[in-house]
């Protein structure tokens, strides 16, 4: 990778956005138990996912303990005929979750 922020104080929500973008494109992330579940039950594949974190629409970008401590961030993208929003932790260690993946039906 290339020069990464260090994650130990709070970036803004821009730098939350490019660490997501590069490590969605270098396939530096990993799926919860729950992302895959939903994923397999709602048809959604691993491209798609990818898809939509490396070209989708930022919903929102907040800091959050909940999750080991990190980022959470939504994002929504059109992708192979169907509107996907999936919801990422940006860890603190540079690791990046997929919380869940979700059809939009609308």
């Amino acid at each position: 990778m290339g020069d990464i922020v260090k994650l130990t104080a709070r970036l803004s929500a821009k730098d939350v956005k490019e660490l997501i973008r590069e490590l969605a494109k270098n396939g530096e992330i990993s799926l919860s138990s729950h992302a895959r579940d939903r994923m397999k039950e709602r048809g959604i594949t691993m491209m798609q996912v990818l898809n939509c974190l490396s070209k989708g629409e930022f919903l929102e970008v907040a800091y959050s303990h909940d999750y080991g401590g990190g980022y959470i961030a939504s994002l929504r993208r059109m992708v192979a005929g169907e509107r996907i929003k999936v919801v990422v932790s940006l860890k603190l260690n540079k690791k990046l979750l997929v919380i869940t993946a979700i059809s939009l039906k609308y």
